[in-house]
């Protein structure tokens, strides 16, 4: 870290650099809010701790989070003390991932031996400190040894560190919005120009469906999704039953995943398109579960954002059936900007038959049903679209071909599944549901209609009859008394049969038309040494028109 660091001027700082008795490491970035109001009071505090103790005594390097060196260096030059440079991007890794940073800004505290002495204040933990009080600067009093007389600097600090907090979530929303497009830019040229396994991988599909007719009578269409709490799926969850329910092997497999990986502010700015090493351990497990059964299945889709991850795969005799394979991400955190929430979406025709299925995660939090309500539909309405929420265009890139051809509601079936976040509204006063767990569903957002739109445009959802979803002891099988529990994960679906199908079915009642029937959904809670969250998943059958298939 020495021989990496830079001052202030942009130059190398040379041996003398880190010869302090203490060393803060402050994770920190120019497109964050909270950051802008930390640095000043941390600023004061290392001057009066420096003018006090001595230059010796104290001093702080910044290990950035940006993406362009001219923010950056203007970062840079507010804060009296060295940098990181940002191009070394490894070493940067290196240390979020050593000090577990998962929110910025953040100070980590080493001595002269690189012993951790605090090992992180940020916004979350002055704010748990509570009113009046300086449970998280007090550290600071044992870390540099002062006396009792000694505190009173950096109690003052932490008062107003305290309430830069309360003045920083007024404005996080707008400053982060105003960031995170500065970057935005950058991260696409840096996308456009390297090729990633993130991106849409697809098998050997047709362009058009074949003339050829469908092999079967019905096409199983299993739909699994899972929100994984930032965590590697266990080696010990099996997931084979989630998989194959009573060993019995779908024709297509539609797998979604959120939280992939945790949405803390690195990942959200270097996982834009995914995290390529937990995706191709996603697709590892999965792909060798399908082979263990024998047969042979096709790569549809392989892509990511952020969290989310949405793989797709079909039986090799459906591969003259499904064609037009298209694929979308659409962001919705930060007013489109950011993809720690959102939906990604693919279609494909399967025979005659317009699919598309979109896994997505909602805002959390109770009372946020409205929320969520606007985050699915913008999902809805601007997949698959050339332009944005805000008229900007969204251009066609990394396999996405973004031509407006279709909304994804205009499918024959559209599915939506994932963590819709659905919580338990209007409880009682102690917020905790009354009764047996039936019981509790009555109070359900999805079921009341609350999340409007999921009602409005025609989604249904086959009877749940399993346990809630959400939030489980890790490693247990009890639900977590710190919150009230929810059905947060779902499988939902909306069929609208083409016109063609119904003009054929009033001309000829006797034919045989689409028809499509959820033949099981269930939870699957003996996966539970990996996430809070219970996979689900919904088995959905497909009839096949006559004129479709084989003679």
């Amino acid at each position: 870290l020495r021989d990496l660091i830079r001052c202030d001027t942009g130059e190398h700082a040379g041996p003398q650099a880190l010869a302090s008795t203490l060393i803060g490491l402050y994770f920190s970035a120019s497109w964050c809010p909270p950051c802008h109001y930390f640095a000043p009071i941390l600023a004061q505090a290392y001057k009066q701790i420096r003018d006090t103790h001595g230059a010796s005594s104290f001093e702080v390097v910044l290990i950035p989070l940006d993406t362009d060196e001219n923010m950056w260096q203007l970062h840079m030059a507010k804060m009296p003390w060295m940098s990181l440079p940002l191009k070394n991007r490894e070493a940067i890794v290196k240390l979020f991932t050593a000090f577990c940073v998962t929110e910025a800004p953040r100070l980590v505290i080493l001595d002269s031996t690189g012993t951790v002495r605090l090992a992180g204040l940020t916004m979350c933990t002055a704010a748990q400190s509570g009113p009046g009080g300086y449970s998280a600067w007090s550290n600071w009093t044992g870390v540099l040894g002062l006396s009792e007389g000694q505190t009173g600097t950096i109690q003052r600090a932490g008062n107003k560190f305290l309430q830069a907090v309360d003045v920083a979530k007024n404005h996080a929303e707008k400053g982060f919005r105003e960031g995170v497009s500065q970057v935005r830019a950058a991260v696409d040229r840096q996308m456009q120009s390297t090729a990633s396994s993130s991106q849409p991988t697809h098998g050997r599909f047709q362009k058009q469906p074949s003339r050829h007719d469908l092999p079967s009578s019905a096409v199983s269409v299993r739909v699994c999704t899972w929100n994984l709490h930032g965590c590697a799926v266990d080696p010990e969850d099996d997931i084979r039953p989630w998989l194959f329910s009573g060993g019995k092997q779908a024709d297509i497999y539609i797998v979604g995943i959120q939280e992939l990986v945790e949405l803390g502010p690195m990942s959200v700015l270097m996982n834009t398109d995914g995290h390529e090493e937990r995706q191709s351990e996603l697709e590892h497990r999965i792909e060798a579960a399908l082979a263990g059964t024998g047969l042979h299945y096709l790569k549809v889709c392989s892509f990511g954002m952020v969290g989310l991850s949405l793989l797709a795969y079909a039986l090799d005799s459906l591969q003259d059936h499904v064609a037009a394979i298209d694929c979308d991400r659409v962001k919705t955190g930060i007013e489109g900007l950011s993809g720690n929430k959102g939906g990604l979406c693919v279609r494909f025709m399967l025979g005659s038959m317009s699919l598309c299925f979109a896994n997505v995660h909602l805002p959390s939090g109770t009372g946020k049903a409205d929320e969520r309500n606007d985050h699915l539909n913008e999902v809805l309405s601007y997949a698959f679209q050339g332009t944005s929420r805000n008229g900007s265009t969204r251009p066609a890139k990394n396999g996405f071909h973004r031509a407006s051809l279709y909304t994804a509601l205009e499918h024959d079936l559209t599915v939506v599944f994932g963590d819709l976040n659905s919580r338990l509204a209007d409880l009682p006063d102690d917020g905790f549901p009354k009764g047996p767990p039936e019981a509790w569903l009555l109070y359900d957002e999805l079921l009341t209609g609350r999340i409007r739109c999921a009602r409005s445009l025609g989604f249904r959802e086959a009877e749940v009859t399993f346990p809630p979803t959400y939030k489980y002891v890790v490693g247990g099988g009890d639900l977590s008394p710190a919150r009230t529990p929810a059905w947060c994960d779902r499988v939902i679906y909306r069929f609208e049969p083409s016109a063609a199908d119904v003009a054929k079915r009033v001309l000829n009642p006797s034919i045989v038309q689409h028809e499509v029937e959820v033949v099981e959904y269930d939870s699957y809670g003996d996966l539970r040494r990996t996430s809070d969250h219970r996979p689900i998943a919904a088995t959905i059958r497909i009839s096949i028109p006559d004129e479709e298939l084989r003679a």
